[in-house]
């Protein structure tokens, strides 16, 4: 039985430059930091961290490419 919580969505202003997931770099700019727990068993924990520019995430937001369980 698998289940999930809500992904912690968290908005960074980025000082010094910064890799995102897709491997593009952003810098004095902000992007989006998003991490999301995923249980299989309650003793394992896994944990997925992902990064997304401003404009990655909005497009993950808008198609169904982003799943929020």
């Amino acid at each position: 039985m698998k289940h999930s919580e809500q992904p912690e969505e968290t908005e960074i202003f980025a000082w010094t430059p910064r890799r995102v997931s897709s491997g593009k770099l952003v810098w004095l700019t902000h992007y989006w930091y998003v991490r999301r727990y995923t249980n299989v068993e309650p003793k394992h924990k896994w944990i997925v961290e992902n990064t997304y520019t401003q404009w990655e995430y909005f497009v993950k937001k808008m198609s169904n490419d982003y799943k929020q369980y």
